[in-house]
């Protein structure tokens, strides 16, 4: 109900959404999403973006890693 979702947001706020009881995590490199039925079309949200893709939705773990900008390592004794 709506009551058990804004409780797993707000576990997922404060990072323990992997210790719910309502929730099952698993680790994959490659994962297909193929719904039964007749929709061949599924509604996505990406990045706040709503759209509309098609079957089957494969997921893949990226092979480099993410640049990211990260806090320049400071030395001890530059500090002073």
């Amino acid at each position: 109900g709506t009551l058990m979702l804004y409780w797993l947001l707000l576990r997922g706020a404060f990072s323990t959404l992997g210790k719910a009881e309502d929730v099952i995590s698993f680790g994959f490199d490659r994962l297909t999403v193929d719904p039964r039925g007749a929709r061949r079309q599924i509604k996505v949200a990406m990045d706040g973006e709503i759209t509309r893709l098609s079957a089957p939705l494969v997921f893949r773990v990226a092979e480099n890693s993410l640049p990211l900008v990260v806090p320049r390592v400071i030395d001890p004794a530059d500090r002073a």
